[in-house]
């Protein structure tokens, strides 16, 4: 399924095929990944900043921080584009970005998806959490433990969500039809991670149809299949709380931790 592959990236070795125990499987190999800039501070945004998604529309990347509740538009060298602060919320961990100018973002404690339209005045300074559509995952007693990362498959039209610990749970919610609307998806566990402490950010790639998961105890960035087979790791992370990871069209990395830093890996 995952075999067909240009030329040109095979070339470039972006991409390769994984022999014997992971047949027809492609990988980034992230174990070849270095970092090529980094640590950025990343001034304005807060100081505990968690989510991170690369926007192929606009070439830029989205962040959240946690508390106060702040979602944000960087370029991929960190300079601030606008802060969007979410009022009635102190809770915004993982960020996605969809197509048509909108926002996924999941609250931790309450366990829910929320979708927001991201404004196209740039003066504008805030998104109300009473406007969004909500979507709870999961049912359980607000703790701190809760949903972190978050990110969309186009493929199958439908996202994966992170559980932090206790456990380590990737869930999938199916939407319905081709709406992209939180309205009668459904929700079921994917899979149960056992390769890492902590599951604290998410993304979907689309080339390789693979799962990136960063974990902030490990500090660490791990590529598995939707099946949870580990394929290859970016380990020793130097930030102090690794929590959101991008990936943008050409295969450059970005990782975001606390309070505020911003690091980009690329392959050799």
């Amino acid at each position: 399924m995952f075999l067909r592959c240009s030329a040109g990236l095979l070339a470039a070795g972006i991409l390769v095929l994984l022999p014997a125990d992971h047949a027809e499987q492609e990988s980034r190999r992230l174990d070849r990944y270095e970092m090529v800039t980094g640590p950025i501070v990343v001034d304005g945004v807060g100081a505990d900043v968690s989510g991170l998604a690369y926007s192929p529309d606009t070439g830029t990347l989205f962040g959240a921080n946690n508390n106060p509740a702040i979602l944000f538009e960087i370029t991929t060298g960190g300079d601030v584009l606008r802060t969007l602060k979410v009022t009635e919320n102190n809770d915004t961990e993982g960020v996605e970005v969809l197509p048509g100018s909108r926002l996924v973002v999941t609250e931790e404690r309450l366990r829910n998806l929320l979708l927001f339209q991201i404004p196209q005045e740039r003066s504008a300074t805030q998104l109300h959490r009473d406007e969004a559509g909500v979507l709870r995952i999961v049912e359980a007693p607000p703790d701190n433990i809760g949903l972190e990362g978050v990110t969309y498959n186009p493929r199958e039209n439908c996202f994966y969500v992170a559980k932090e610990r206790d456990p380590c749970m990737i869930y999938k919610v199916q939407l319905a039809g081709s709406s992209q609307l939180l309205d009668d998806a459904e929700i079921s566990e994917l899979f149960e991670l056992d390769n890492v402490e902590t599951a604290n950010g998410l993304h979907f790639d689309a080339v390789t149809g693979n799962l990136l998961v960063i974990s902030s105890r490990n500090k660490c960035v791990v590529e598995m299949t939707l099946e949870g087979q580990e394929l290859s790791r970016l380990s020793d992370i130097p930030l102090p709380q690794p929590e959101g990871v991008a990936m943008d069209g050409e295969g450059t990395l970005y990782v975001v931790s606390e309070p505020n830093l911003l690091c980009v890996f690329k392959r050799p």
